[in-house]
C-alpha cells in the first residue's frame, strides 16, 4: 500500500479528505439505465437537508435553476457557520449524496492530492454516465437502516511527526496508521509479544523489533497531536513506539516519498504479534451485500474495522478504518491523515464499468478491488469472529446457477412421512483445498436447530472422498466445481406442524478421521416447507429465473396517520442466483381489492443472488383514508418505465401483508428540539454534566428537526432564563438563520466556553428557551409534549436534565389503568383510552416515545435499551399516570 508525499502544508483545515480505497460495493446490473441529471436548484434543495446555506445561495439556486443549468458532475456546498459540508451528485444514478460531513470545510483549492483524486474519479463517472458508454451500471441504494453507529474512533492521527519519530523515516505507512488507530482504540495488547526482522528494499538495511520489550503506554497517547497541542515526551514516544511496532510487525517498506506493506502482512501481525483475533474478508468472495453487512455487523459488535482499496490499474492503494455507520447507509471514515477528509461517504458511488481498462487514456480513479480486516482483541469483552469468516474455514458456496431443491416433488405439495431426496448442484470452493461432506441443516421458524443430515458418503470420508480419492487424498481443490446434483437424504417425519428452513451445509474432517462443526455455504439458495397436519407445502424454492419474495410483513419507522408520510421497510428476497436490479411499486388495496394507493421507488435497487435486501420506501398516506388495515401489493420491475415484470411471491408464498393506517392528528411545527453539551469535538456529552475545573472548552448544543411534511427557515437563538430572577441570558454563538426541515437533524453550536467566562450562577437553575420567529412573532421552537431542558450549576458542575415533573407527580393520583407486558424487544401497553406512551431512565430523561390507537396495544421496542431502572408515563389525553420499570 503506497501513501503520496505530501507537497503542502495544509492550512489548518478541518475537512476531511478522502484518499484511494473509496471504491464501489455493488455488483453491476446486466440493463443499461438513463442517466438523470441534477441542476443547481435540485442539488441546492438537497443540500440544505445537510447544511446551512448563505442567502445567495439560494439565490443562486433559483437563477440556475430557471436557466436549468446542468451537466455538473457534483456540487459542494459549505456550511455558513463552518460546521460541515455536503457533496451532491451531479448525476442521481451516483446516489444522491456523495459524501458529508458536521464539522469544517471543503476547500478544493487548498485540497491534498487525494481530495483532487476522488473528485476527479466522480468526474470520471459523470462523463461516462454522459456519455453514454456504461455497459453496466446499479444505482445505490439510499434507504434507511434502523441501527446506526455513531463514529468511534476519537484519534486524528497522521503518517509523519510525531507518529514516525520511531521510525527512521518520513512516513509512518497508512497500514500502520490503520492498524495502529485500531488498537488504540481498544487499548489493546499492553504488550507486544515475539519478534520479527526484514530488509527494507529501498535502503537495503535490516529492520527488527523484539515485541515482548514493548509495553504500551495507552495512558499517554493522545487522540489528537495536532496544533496547537503540546505534546510531552511521554506523550510523543508513546504513540511513536506503537507506530514503529505495527510497521516493523508488517514488514512495513520504507521509502523517502512513500511507505506501504499488503494488509495481509497487517492481519497476520495482529494475530501473532499482538494478540488479536482477525479475519481477512474480501468482497469478491463475500458478494457486495454480504460484505456490507459484515462491516454492519463489526461495527454494531463495537469494533472499528481496517479497509484497503486499489485504484483502477494499479497495484497499490491505501488503507483506512470504517468506524461507523448512518440511516442512509453511508460509513463514515477515519483516513489517517490527521483527521482530513473524516466523514460520512458512499461505497457504492463509482459503480460503472467500462470495455478495456482505460478512459481516454486514463483509468478511472477506483476499482472495485477492497478487502477488510476484522480484529478483535482477546480481553473477553467483544463476541468471536463468526467462525465461518476465518482463514481456515471452509469456503464452499454456490455460483450464479446454484440450485438447492427436492428431487422428483412436482409442485408445491410433498408428503412428508416419506423421505426426500435434496439435490444441491453448481457450487466452487473458493477457499483452501477442502476436505469433508455436504449435507443439510433444518432450522425451524424462530431459528432453532431440528436435524443436520449429511450425504450418503459420510460414513466414507464425505463426499469428498468420492469425487477426489486415490492421488488427491480426497482433497477438492481451490476453485473446483462441482456442476453435477449432489444427493442428500432427509426426512421431515416427526416434526411439529410450522414453518421449516433447509440451508446448504459442509463439514470439514480433521487429519484423525473426526469431524469439525458444520458452516453454513455461502451465497446460497434455501428450501422453505410448512408441514401442517400431516401435509408439506414448499414455502420458499429457488428459481431458473427472475423470481422475488416477501420475506415478512413489512416494518415502519413511524405510524401510518391519515395525511403524512411513513417509512416503510419491505424485506424482499432474491429466489435466483443471478444478482437482479429492479424497481419495486407498492400498493395498497382495500377490502374491495381497490388500489387506494400507489408509489414507487423511484431508484433501481440490487438484490444479489440468493439473498434477502431490506428496501425503504416513503408512503404518502392520503389524508382522506379511512382507518383500518390496508393489504399490501408489491410490483417488482426490471426497467424505469414498468414493461418487465418480474413474480413475486407473497410471504411464505401464500400470507398477504398489511399496512395498518391510523386517524390522524395534528403534529406541532418541531419533532425535536434537543438541547446538549458538547466537548472540544462537537461530540455530545452523553452524562449531561460537566466538571469545569477538568474540561478546558465546551459548548452548548442544539439540535433541531421539524415534523414529517413540515419545515422552518428563519433566526434561530438560545436563551436560559434564572427559574428564580427570571433573568434571561442569551447564550452566545446560537443566533443563526437556518432551514430545518424532517429529513435531518441541524445542529447549532455555542461559542467556546470555559470556566472562566460561563454566564450562570453558582447555585441557580436555568431554563433553556429555543427561540425562532413566524410571522414576525417570536416564538419558542419546542414539541409542547416534550419536557423542557434545564441546567443546575452547582459550583463547578454543571447538570443539563429535563424536566420530568408533570409525568411523575401524578403516579399515585391518576384513575389511568394500563396493563404493560413485554414480548421480545417490545414493551406492550393497553388499557382503556391509553394513546401515548413515554419512557424515562431514573434521571428523568427522556429515553424514548410512541403513539398508539385504543384498538390495539401502543408498542415501543426496547432495541437498544441497556437494563436498569426506568419510569413509564401512560397518557390518555387529559390524565396520565407513570410506572416504575425494571428493564
Amino acid at each position: 500500500m503506497k501513501q503520496k508525499k505530501e507537497r503542502k502544508k495544509w492550512k489548518g483545515l478541518k475537512t476531511r479528505y478522502l484518499l484511494m480505497g473509496i471504491v464501489a460495493l455493488m455488483i453491476a446490473s446486466s440493463q443499461t439505465v438513463r442517466a438523470e441529471e441534477i441542476n443547481w436548484q435540485k442539488a441546492t434543495e438537497i443540500a440544505k437537508r445537510y447544511v446551512t446555506l448563505p442567502q445567495d445561495d439560494d439565490m443562486k439556486a433559483k437563477e440556475n435553476g430557471r436557466k436549468n443549468k446542468a451537466g455538473i458532475p457534483y456540487y459542494i456546498y459549505n456550511d455558513a457557520r463552518g460546521q460541515g459540508f455536503v457533496i451532491v451528485s451531479g448525476d442521481d444514478q451516483m446516489g444522491e449524496v456523495l459524501g458529508y460531513s458536521r464539522e469544517g470545510c471543503l476547500d478544493t483549492l487548498n485540497a491534498n492530492p487525494c481530495v483532487k483524486l476522488l473528485l476527479s474519479g466522480y468526474r470520471q463517472t459523470f462523463e461516462v454516465l454522459k456519455e453514454g458508454k456504461v455497459k453496466v451500471l446499479s444505482k445505490p441504494r439510499t434507504g434507511l437502516y434502523s441501527k446506526t453507529v455513531a463514529p468511534m474512533l476519537k484519534s486524528k492521527w497522521g503518517q509523519s511527526y510525531p507518529f514516525n519519530a520511531k521510525t527512521g523515516y518520513d512516513y509512518s505507512g497508512c497500514v500502520a496508521t490503520a492498524v495502529a488507530q485500531m488498537m488504540y482504540y481498544h487499548q489493546w495488547p499492553a504488550q507486544g509479544q515475539g519478534k520479527n526482522e526484514y530488509v527494507v528494499t529501498y535502503y537495503q538495511t535490516k529492520k527488527s523489533a523484539d515485541f515482548s520489550q514493548s509495553h504500551y503506554d495507552w495512558s499517554n497517547m493522545l487522540p489528537d497531536y495536532r496544533y496547537p497541542v503540546q505534546a510531552t515526551p511521554a506523550e510523543i514516544d508513546a504513540v511513536a513506539l506503537l507506530m514503529s511496532d505495527v510497521g516493523v510487525a508488517s514488514f512495513m517498506q520504507y521509502t523517502p516519498s512513500a511507505s506501504g506493506t499488503q494488509g495481509v502482512f497487517a492481519y497476520q501481525a495482529l494475530q501473532k504479534h499482538f494478540d488479536y483475533s482477525a479475519a481477512y474478508v474480501t468482497k469478491a468472495v463475500e458478494g457486495p451485500g454480504r460484505f456490507a453487512e459484515i462491516l454492519r455487523q463489526e461495527l454494531l459488535n463495537g469494533c472499528p474495522v481496517y479497509l484497503e482499496g486499489r485504484p483502477a490499474g494499479s497495484a497499490s492503494g491505501h488503507a483506512w478504518v470504517t468506524d461507523g455507520f448512518d440511516e442512509n447507509g453511508l460509513f463514515h471514515m477515519n483516513f489517517g491523515w490527521q483527521g482530513q477528509g473524516d466523514a460520512y461517504y458512499s461505497l457504492t458511488n463509482l459503480n460503472v464499468s467500462q470495455t478495456g481498462s482505460e478512459f481516454q487514456g486514463k483509468p478511472l480513479a477506483f476499482n472495485r478491488a477492497i478487502t477488510a480486516i476484522l480484529a478483535h482483541p482477546n480481553n473477553g469483552k467483544y463476541p468471536e469472529i463468526e467462525r465461518g469468516l476465518l482463514e481456515n474455514s471452509p469456503q464452499l458456496m454456490f455460483n450464479e446457477g446454484g440450485s438447492l431443491r427436492f428431487e422428483k416433488v412436482s409442485g408445491k405439495l410433498f408428503d412428508p412421512s416419506q423421505p426426500v431426496t435434496v439435490e444441491m448442484n453448481s457450487f466452487v470452493n473458493r477457499g483452501k483445498p477442502f476436505r469433508g461432506d455436504i449435507g443439510v441443516a433444518v432450522y425451524d421458524e424462530a431459528g432453532n436447530l431440528k436435524q443436520v443430515v449429511y450425504s450418503d458418503d459420510h460414513q466414507q470420508g464425505g463426499f469428498t472422498e468420492r469425487l477426489y480419492g486415490g492421488e488427491q487424498e480426497g482433497w477438492m481443490g481451490t476453485d473446483y466445481l462441482i456442476n453435477q446434483a449432489q444427493k442428500i437424504s432427509l426426512s421431515l417425519a416427526g416434526l411439529e406442524n410450522g414453518y421449516y428452513r433447509i440451508i446448504a451445509i459442509c463439514a470439514a474432517r480433521r487429519e484423525d478421521g473426526s469431524w469439525d462443526d458444520f458452516l453454513p455455504m455461502k451465497k446460497a439458495p434455501v428450501i422453505g416447507v410448512e408441514l401442517k397436519d400431516g401435509a408439506g407445502r414448499i414455502s420458499e424454492i429457488c428459481t431458473e429465473d427472475a423470481h422475488f419474495q416477501l420475506m415478512g410483513q413489512p416494518r415502519l419507522d413511524g405510524i401510518a396517520e391519515q395525511g403524512s408520510k411513513v417509512r416503510a421497510f419491505f424485506t424482499v428476497k432474491n429466489l435466483n442466483g443471478v444478482p437482479r436490479d429492479c424497481y419495486l411499486r407498492v400498493k395498497l388495496l382495500d377490502e374491495n381489492q381497490e388500489v387506494v394507493l400507489s408509489t414507487r421507488v423511484d431508484q433501481l435497487t440490487e438484490i444479489d443472488g440468493f439473498s434477502e435486501t431490506e428496501i425503504p420506501i416513503l408512503l404518502p398516506v392520503p389524508a382522506q383514508l379511512a382507518p383500518g388495515y390496508y393489504q399490501v401489493k408489491l410490483e417488482i420491475t426490471s426497467d424505469e418505465a414498468e414493461t418487465q415484470d418480474c413474480p413475486v411471491n407473497d410471504i411464505h408464498d401464500q400470507d398477504a401483508a398489511y399496512i395498518e393506517v391510523v386517524k390522524g392528528e395534528e403534529k406541532p411545527l418541531m419533532a425535536k428540539t434537543e438541547v446538549f453539551l458538547a466537548d472540544d469535538a462537537h461530540e455530545k456529552i452523553e452524562a449531561g454534566s460537566i466538571d469545569v475545573s477538568k474540561v478546558s472548552l465546551f459548548k452548548m448544543g442544539v439540535s433541531l428537526r421539524t415534523s414529517e411534511n413540515l419545515s422552518y427557515e428563519g433566526h434561530v437563538s438560545l436563551i436560559s432564563v434564572d427559574v428564580d430572577t427570571k433573568e434571561k441570558i442569551e447564550v452566545k454563538g446560537i443566533s443563526d438563520e437556518v432551514s430545518v426541515s424532517s429529513s435531518f437533524e441541524v445542529p447549532l453550536y455555542s461559542y467556546w466556553l470555559r470556566k472562566s467566562n460561563l454566564p450562570w450562577t453558582d447555585d441557580h437553575t436555568y431554563l433553556f428557551r429555543v427561540m425562532g420567529e413566524i410571522g414576525g412573532k417570536e416564538v419558542e421552537l419546542k414539541n409542547p409534549q416534550e419536557p423542557s431542558y434545564y441546567l443546575k450549576r452547582k459550583g463547578d458542575i454543571l447538570i443539563l436534565y429535563q424536566d420530568t415533573a408533570t409525568g411523575i407527580e401524578n403516579a399515585t393520583t391518576s384513575d389511568v389503568e394500563a396493563d404493560i407486558s413485554r414480548e421480545g424487544q417490545q414493551l406492550l401497553v393497553s388499557g382503556k383510552g391509553v394513546r401515548k406512551i413515554k419512557l424515562y431512565n431514573a434521571g428523568g430523561n427522556l429515553v424514548r416515545q410512541a403513539s398508539g390507537t385504543d384498538v390495539k396495544p401502543v408498542s415501543l421496542s426496547l432495541q437498544g435499551i441497556r437494563q436498569g431502572v426506568y419510569l413509564l408515563r401512560v397518557e390518555t389525553g387529559m390524565q396520565s399516570k407513570t410506572y416504575k420499570l425494571l428493564l
